[in-house]
């Protein structure tokens, strides 16, 4: 039986008791794991993105595309390409690209959604 919920039966009547310490403990073992797992997440978040991004990033000579990384600084992860040019390019949706596209860290973002989600939600399970 689970230690979060104890079954009585007394006198042929049942009764169930919830104890809260215990499910207390279970919280503050979830909360201690969360942040743990909300770092693992944007990671891997962001190792997807960068994946899908490399896919349709620009590319002439190649350097735009080997200056994307993932940088992982406290509870931040951020993903970028850090050629001078990238944000130009990026925003820029008049250049008439050869190869790739502008929003080629945005269109991803947004259109994997339910991906991210996923992402999450596998994570977070580890956890309960």
């Amino acid at each position: 039986m689970s230690n979060l919920l104890n079954v009585y039966l007394k006198d042929m009547k049942s009764s169930i008791k919830f104890d809260t310490k215990d499910f207390m403990k279970v919280l503050d073992n979830i909360d201690r794991q969360l942040d743990t797992v909300i770092i693992e997440s944007l990671k891997e978040m962001g190792q997807e993105l960068l994946k899908m991004s490399n896919k349709i990033v620009p590319v002439d000579t190649g350097a735009l595309k080997k200056s994307g990384k993932i940088e992982v600084v406290g509870a931040e992860v951020t993903v970028g390409y850090y050629e001078e040019y990238a944000a130009i390019i990026h925003e820029k949706l008049s250049l008439h690209l050869k190869n790739g596209q502008s929003k080629y860290l945005e269109d991803p973002l947004k259109t994997n959604l339910s991906l991210w989600q996923r992402i999450f939600a596998k994570n977070i399970e580890k956890i309960l």
